[in-house]
């Protein structure tokens, strides 16, 4: 799940500096040390699929250029920034369960855009991949002296030759979820979602996100 260019308005936009800045020190809820991508200091959480805390979030959205119709999901800063529309598809699917944390936009000149959006954090982290039926070789275990303990690594999706491994996905271990980080995954899209979200954000007509990376995902995803 991704958008359909990178940045799509951050490239000639974006947060006040200050805001910038601070956006390294978005820290989790809680600090779970599980598996590759957590650490003691909580870097980088954006990308966990965990609940952060609301401290250093961004209040503000510049947009630069002329006014227009802004899209519904727009890819910024390891976040989404979504439209109302948006978070009322993901509502209906998974109430309750994700952060969005609302942003004011402004044109030049400070002129407030009238729709609301929203910083938009997934937040289910799950080990979604199917080992017996995906192609990609099998997970090394590597001891952490930071932890002391092992830890089961990331999934090598890259062939030495540069081919590259479609995952197979577990309907057992996604469960009811429709939109998850998987915590395991790391080398393709920051998120991934199902067909039946796919095919809802297509019944609301929602703009800019871009969805099925990977194909179809109900030909991956197997009991």
């Amino acid at each position: 799940m991704g958008s359909h260019s990178i940045d799509t308005l951050s490239y000639n936009s974006g947060v006040s500096d200050k805001d910038y800045a601070n956006l390294q020190n978005i820290r989790p809820v809680e600090i779970v040390h599980d598996w590759p991508g957590t650490n003691p200091r909580g870097e980088r959480a954006l990308t966990w699929g965990v609940p952060v805390l609301s401290d250093f979030m961004p209040k503000e959205y510049f947009v630069k250029g002329p006014m227009r119709s802004i899209a519904d999901f727009n890819q910024c800063y390891e976040m989404a920034l979504v439209s109302e529309r948006f978070r009322d598809v993901v509502e209906a699917l998974e109430p309750g369960v994700h952060q969005f944390f609302p942003a004011q936009l402004y044109w030049r000149g400070k002129k407030p855009v009238e729709e609301q959006f929203y910083w938009f954090v997934v937040c289910n982290a799950l080990d979604s991949v199917n080992a017996e039926h995906s192609p990609m070789p099998p997970r090394e275990v590597k001891y952490s002296p930071r932890y002391e303990k092992d830890f089961t690594l990331y999934w090598k999706t890259f062939a030495p030759d540069t081919k590259s491994y479609d995952p197979v996905f577990d309907r057992v271990n996604i469960g009811n979820r429709h939109i998850w980080v998987d915590k395991y995954l790391v080398s393709g899209p920051k998120a991934y979602a199902t067909n039946v979200f796919k095919e809802a954000c297509e019944a609301a007509n929602i703009t800019g996100i871009s969805l099925g990376a990977y194909g179809d995902l109900e030909h991956f995803v197997v009991a």
